[in-house]
């Protein structure tokens, strides 16, 4: 498996400044067995890494998509548009998929960290507004 490393990029978006220090899951799990003790700590990853992995995926093809669009009216291929045209019923259903799959990363990735104490249930949830009642 590769890797791209960019050095105090991790940190320009966690902190908003290149110093910072952003801990890894294994130094999470070195802490929590230190704080509460032996035990497995770290939430399951698999759901978030590819429910982003998927969300960013259907994004890129909509573009690409739109693109080949464009491209093809732009260059007046009537003939070519009706070839592939016959692909963009299904397509109806690509936000759908980033959409849930968006979602779906939101949910999971937020409520491990909420429940191992790193931050607190009522920061985690949306803020919502008071909705009055129509009747008086």
């Amino acid at each position: 498996m590769w890797s791209l490393k960019i050095p105090k990029v991790l940190s320009l978006l966690y902190y908003n400044k290149l110093s910072g220090k952003v801990e890894g899951i294994n130094q999470l799990q070195a802490e929590y067995e230190q704080k509460y003790g032996p035990g497995d700590y770290r939430p399951s990853i698999v759901i978030p890494y590819w429910t982003f992995r998927i969300m960013v995926g259907v994004g890129f093809l909509m573009v690409a998509v739109s693109a080949y669009a464009l491209f093809l009216h732009w260059k007046k291929w009537p003939a070519k548009w009706t070839r592939w045209i016959k692909w963009l019923v299904p397509g109806i259903l690509l936000p759908y998929i980033a959409n849930s799959c968006g979602w779906i990363l939101t949910e999971t990735a937020r409520q491990p960290w909420i429940v191992h104490g790193l931050l607190r249930t009522e920061y985690g949830v949306s803020p919502c507004r008071r909705v009055r009642s129509w009747h008086p």
